[in-house]
């Protein structure tokens, strides 16, 4: 899109950033974001911060998720902390998982 043009808006941003997610696409789902805070940072919303912790979560980098959520410029949703909590279930860290539980 952006090669041809076309300005991507928050629901495009949203849609691959979730897709990334799925298909465990860990890089390219960084890359993007990455992007979007270089270029488009005030289109920056919670949705785009809980498919990344989720991104991050699926592929195991529960770390990386926690640090992601401690440097965020707002208060994490119930949402961005179900998304920590999920990657946790899938991979056992019950220390983190109390942690998002609460």
């Amino acid at each position: 899109m952006v090669q041809c043009g076309v300005k991507p808006n928050e629901v495009t941003f949203t849609s691959v950033l979730h897709a990334c997610g799925h298909a465990g696409l860990v890089d390219v789902g960084l890359c993007l974001f990455n992007f979007m805070l270089r270029n488009h940072s005030g289109s920056i919303r919670t949705d785009h911060y809980t498919c990344m912790v989720d991104l991050l979560g699926r592929a195991g980098r529960l770390d990386e998720a926690y640090e992601l959520i401690k440097i965020m410029t707002f208060e994490p949703s119930h949402g961005i902390w179900g998304a920590l909590l999920g990657g946790c279930v899938i991979h056992e860290n019950m220390e983190l998982g109390e942690l998002s539980a609460r």
